[in-house]
This record gives structure tokens, C-alpha cells and sequence, in this order.
């Protein structure tokens, strides 16, 4: 009888913690939930649909950083982050004498390359405080819309260079982009999470010179399908 009494307690006392957790996150008040400020390291990849698609290309980006997310407001945060990009192709190997409409006979090199990019990544979580409610926006889990705006520069590549005029004169500083996105983030425990998102619409802008003149071309857009996948690691 003793054991069976102290059974119904401990099973009463389970049930009343559940109820008071539930409780907790039914009637936690929308206005005082807030995204957290974040910050890490994180791992992350590229994968181009048209690339693979069109140039049988299934080389995706790689990438290695470090983020800081910080609240600007109760569901958006504003993150900076720097990284370094590798990135691979194949590509025609063209001589000097090769032409646009003469180019069937060039061989295919295969390109790497190593970049550094900067990123400024203002966000918000539109589903953070319906998901709060439930207990389940660790980590600012949850689905959010992005507006990535990168600064890319390349440190390395061992693609060929041309020995014509055009190529000695010209020279690359690298290329602003801006690629509105929607994503998903995970919390994987208490400091790990992972996301993925896909953007559009990619609208760029580059800077480089000619003939030693400073140039800076206009913001052009282009149909670019991108799908990003990232798994973070906070502290």
C-alpha cells in the first residue's frame, strides 16, 4: 500500500510540473518575448539549381565564419559576419587566339578558388513569437526573411589569365550582392542550431578598374535560384 501511495505521488507531482510548463509558455505575454543576441562560429554551403541543371556543375560553396547577431528590435536582429568562401568549377580553358564563336576545340580546366566575404544581414523572425508561445524559438528557432547584403573579394584562384589587352588592363576589387531570402532555423540543444534558405532574386554591383581608372558599374539583377544550408555553433 505505502509503495503504491508514493507511486500516485511521485506520477501527481510529474503531471503538475508538465501543467505548470505548459501554463507557463500558453500565457507568456507576446509583448515581452524577445529574439536572443547571438554570436559563434559557423559552417556553411552553396548549391546553384541552374549550375547543376544546365552545366552538370555539383561543386557547392564552402564556407567558414564567424557571426554576431544582435537584437535591433523584439523579432529582428542585425548580423555581421566575415568568412572565407571556397568555391570550384569547370570551365573552358581558352588560349589567346580562342574567340567567342570559336571555342568548340578548348578544353575543360577545373577552377578553384578562395574568397573572402563580409556580410551585413538585417532580419526578422516573423514566427518567433507564435513558436515562443510553445516553447520551441531556442536559439531564435523559427522562420524569418532576410536581406543579406555581401561584400566578396577573391584571395585566390588559379583560373588562367589571358595574355590580351582587355585582361592586363582590367582588375577586380570584387562585387557588392544583395539576395532577399526566406529561411529556417533549428535549435539543435543549447548551442548548436542549424538553417537553410533560398533566395530568388540576386541584384549585385561591382567594383573594379580599367586602364588604372577606378570603376564602379550600376546595381544589376539577375534570376538566380540559391539554396543555403549552415550549421552554427554559439557561445
Amino acid at each position: 500500500m505505502k509503495q503504491i501511495i508514493l507511486y500516485i505521488f511521485f506520477i501527481s507531482f510529474a503531471l503538475d510540473i508538465h501543467a505548470q510548463k505548459e501554463e507557463f509558455f500558453t500565457n507568456l505575454p507576446k509583448d515581452s518575448v524577445k529574439v536572443a543576441s547571438l554570436k559563434g562560429f559557423h559552417v556553411s554551403t552553396s548549391l546553384y539549381p541552374y549550375d547543376i541543371i544546365f552545366f552538370q556543375s555539383y561543386n557547392p560553396a564552402i564556407a567558414l565564419g564567424y557571426f554576431n547577431e544582435r537584437r535591433i528590435a523584439p523579432t529582428i536582429t542585425l548580423s555581421s559576419s566575415a568568412k572565407l568562401l571556397y568555391s570550384s568549377y569547370s570551365t573552358l580553358k581558352l588560349t589567346d587566339t580562342t574567340t567567342v564563336f570559336n571555342n568548340s576545340n578548348s578544353e575543360k580546366i577545373n577552377v578553384y578558388n578562395v574568397n573572402l566575404e563580409l556580410s551585413m544581414e538585417p532580419r526578422w523572425y516573423f514566427s518567433f513569437k507564435s513558436r515562443a508561445q510553445l516553447g520551441l524559438a531556442q536559439l531564435n528557432s523559427g522562420w524569418y526573411l532576410a536581406a543579406p547584403l555581401n561584400y566578396i573579394t577573391k584571395l585566390y584562384s588559379n583560373a588562367p589569365k589571358l595574355n590580351l589587352p582587355y585582361y592586363k588592363s582590367y582588375k577586380s576589387f570584387g562585387y557588392l550582392n544583395l539576395a532577399p531570402s526566406l529561411g529556417f532555423r533549428q535549435s539543435i540543444g543549447n548551442r548548436l542550431f542549424v538553417e537553410g534558405d533560398v533566395s530568388i532574386f540576386n541584384f549585385a554591383q561591382s567594383y573594379y578598374s580599367e586602364n588604372n581608372k577606378f570603376e564602379v558599374s550600376p546595381f544589376y539583377n539577375y534570376f538566380n535560384t540559391v539554396l543555403s544550408f549552415k550549421i552554427a555553433y554559439t557561445f
